[in-house]
């Protein structure tokens, strides 16, 4: 009769009462089989030794929290040539081993931390009548087993940064389905080799350049024809322009800048510029071009000494690329500035321009006489105009601040 109370069924146990609370449902119940087997030698064992109590968590029922009060048993090993003297029968269809919820309650678990992760998760698990913490959820995920996916048969290899210029991954992708296969923590050719040889039936292999990947390939699915993805080939087409453009700088530059203004601005080096007093990030710009000049100054240096591109990479821990770079330029490759927005400032310039040079430097009085043309800004676009245009203030001690 108790056998109907619930809604359940508890496989291999038999109710003994159930007690209904406020908010709980309380279910005691005993175990049936008089016999149990031994998880080391598998040998049946009715030798009971003694009894305990286990309480797991179970699901909720109709709004009540249950749980479960099982009578369990210990048993002797009968087996003389088994190490375990005494055991606890298992009950692996109701509760697992050492465990404080039931099956069907961590399946359930299981399947919100998937579904939802950790903070969202706990959240709903409290409207569900199963409250447990996020973090719990997430060592859940953590212990959840990544399903088998079948070997793809196009296959793409690229390399990724666990440490930016420093520690690189491999990366494998299914190329058909666009999905992640696998990730490798090393990017050579015997770390592909390996896990080319556990996985056979790669039939198409798109990768970079890399000869690491080529020979990791070809040792690893030697049937496997490689080929380069389009992705790769437009970054190798732009490399190529870029080192084309590198050196070829100083003829473009010589045809851009022909005018004399022009020519007078690009023929100054950092230390010729003026230091002009500007907002926090432009003063960490013009930090950053200094010691980006200072490198490029001094690979031109040991250039001139007649030192190897990799002897100057490994001494000054730089890119060869970098090096290759500053090498073959025979001005320094400043970065590109980005496009300025227009401002209501700009048809007025060339007229800031003269009364700055004619040496009227009052920030007000360019304000109040660009009024009357038409100008409608405030005056801070103009402040902003001529604070670029000022050197900077002098220390107590009479120089310039560092």
């Amino acid at each position: 009769m108790l056998k109907n109370c619930i809604p359940f069924e508890l496989p291999g146990f038999r109710i003994s009462s159930v007690e209904n609370t406020d908010d709980r449902l309380i279910i005691s119940a005993e175990a049936k089989s008089c016999r149990a087997r031994c998880p080391d030698c598998q040998v049946l064992s009715s030798a009971i030794h003694s009894h305990y109590l286990r309480s797991p968590r179970d699901l909720p029922v109709s709004g009540k929290r249950v749980r479960l009060v099982l009578g369990v048993r210990r048993f002797r090993c009968r087996n003389a040539a088994c190490s375990r003297t005494i055991f606890c029968e298992r009950l692996p269809r109701v509760v697992a081993v050492s465990a404080q919820q039931s099956v069907r309650l961590a399946i359930t678990l299981e399947q919100l931390s998937l579904a939802l992760g950790g903070q969202a998760g706990a959240r709903q698990s409290v409207w569900l009548g199963i409250p447990t913490s996020s973090s719990t959820l997430l060592r859940r995920l953590r212990r959840c087993g990544l399903p088998a996916l079948p070997t793809p048969r196009v296959l793409g290899v690229d390399d990724f940064a666990l440490r930016r210029g420093r520690v690189y991954g491999t990366l494998l992708v299914d190329g058909e389905t666009h999905r992640p296969v696998d990730l490798v923590q090393e990017r050579t050719a015997e770390s592909l080799r390996a896990w080319l040889q556990a996985h056979p039936g790669v039939e198409v292999i798109t990768r970079d350049r890399s000869t690491e990947y080529a020979r990791g390939a070809s040792e690893g699915a030697p049937t496997a024809r490689q080929v380069a993805d389009r992705w790769h080939l437009l970054v190798n087409l732009r490399e190529a322009l870029e080192r084309v453009l590198e050196r070829l700088r100083t003829a473009i530059q010589a045809r851009l800048l022909a005018t004399p203004t022009q020519a007078i601005g690009a023929s100054m080096t950092i230390y010729d510029r003026e230091h002009r007093r500007g907002t926090q990030d432009q003063t960490e710009q013009q930090a950053s071009r200094a010691r980006r000049y200072a490198l490029y100054a001094q690979v031109k240096a040991l250039q001139a000494q007649g030192r190897a591109l990799l002897q100057i990479a490994r001494e000054w821990t730089l890119s060869r690329q970098t090096v290759r770079k500053y090498m073959a330029s025979e001005l320094f490759p400043d970065y590109p500035r980005s496009q300025r927005q227009k401002s209501r400032l700009d048809p007025y310039v060339a007229y800031l321009q003269e009364r700055w040079d004619a040496g009227c430097h009052n920030t007000q009085q360019h304000w109040r006489e660009l009024q009357a043309p038409g100008f409608t800004g405030s005056s801070r676009s103009v402040w902003q105009w001529t604070a670029l245009r000022r050197t900077p203030r002098l220390t107590q001690r009479g120089r310039p601040p560092a």
